[in-house]
């Protein structure tokens, strides 16, 4: 969280986070900083400096992604999760497990369309709470930047 990256996001997230990030400077700079890419169905006005909307995602994300720059996070945003997932563009998943079962709720991983994608445990750490980090990768193409 606190590396350089880009951060891009579905239009809901952006929504909330647009609200609160850009005031709270001292906790989070590297969101207020980064370059944010915001998947919408239509153009919206920035709220939140350094920020670009994405009406037509997966062609311009595969075209970001031979781009030179730091690399793009995902946070919450399930439906973009799973258009990226649908459409190959996924190089890395960082999972937080908490040990908490909800019941219902949205699924990371829903049925339908997505392609195989074989990751392997990258690194993970268990903390004293229980909570479960892993960062999970995939086989990274030569000529993919980011």
């Amino acid at each position: 969280m606190h590396s350089e990256f880009d951060l891009l996001l579905g239009r809901k997230t952006y929504d909330q986070w647009a609200s609160y990030w850009p005031n709270h400077d001292d906790v989070w700079r590297e969101a207020t900083r980064a370059m944010k890419y915001v998947v919408t169905r239509q153009s919206q006005d920035s709220r939140w400096e350094s920020t670009t909307f994405l009406t037509e995602p997966v062609e311009a994300l595969k075209r970001i992604k031979q781009e030179e720059g730091p690399d793009l996070h995902v946070w919450g945003s399930s439906e973009l999760v799973h258009t990226l997932l649908a459409n190959d563009l996924i190089d890395e998943v960082r999972l937080i497990v908490y040990p908490i079962i909800i019941g219902s709720g949205k699924q990371l991983f829903p049925d339908g369309n997505i392609l195989p994608l074989q990751l392997d445990v990258i690194e993970q750490q268990l903390m004293p709470n229980g909570v479960h980090v892993v960062r999970y990768g995939r086989f990274q193409s030569e000529g993919k930047k980011r």
